[in-house]
């Protein structure tokens, strides 16, 4: 086995692809993570004598709490396993969109001022520190402290 396919997507769902020669016609591609030793078969394969191709499970249970480490590649067949050069294997990441009631002003006295500004029904708001306010210098809006 020669390399990783740069393009291989080592992530829950992902495609991976490993190339060299000597493949042979029929085998199993098997993602092993290093710190935790999981080995997970690669499914939806396509094989070749000069490289061997799949996807990573997306809902393997070992992928569920695996964290974003040093993984490699084997392609076992009947004459021996080849091993993949070190890759990255990325854990897979919620993305979520939270209400806006989620968010909440932060006002602290560690700055010169914190300033919100109504806005569409959402609070636009400046935290700064310094003599002069840049969202003024950048936005238009200006700064009402007293001296």
């Amino acid at each position: 086995m020669e390399a990783v396919f740069p393009l291989s997507n080592l992530t829950p769902g992902g495609w991976v692809m490993v190339t060299g020669c000597g493949f042979g016609s029929a085998g199993q591609l098997v993602l092993v993570l290093q710190q935790s030793n999981q080995q997970i078969p690669v499914g939806s394969l396509q094989w070749d004598h000069h490289g061997v191709a799949g996807q990573i499970p997306a809902n393997h249970a070992a992928l569920k709490t695996a964290v974003t480490q040093p993984a490699r590649l084997e392609v076992r067949t009947s004459a021996g396993t080849g091993t993949s050069p070190a890759a990255t294997y990325r854990a897979g990441r919620e993305v979520r969109l939270l209400p806006f009631d989620d968010y909440h002003v932060v006002v602290s006295t560690e700055s010169d001022s914190d300033t919100c500004y109504g806005a569409q029904g959402r609070a636009l708001c400046s935290h700064y520190t310094g003599p002069w306010d840049p969202w003024a210098a950048t936005s238009g809006l200006t700064n009402s402290r007293s001296p």
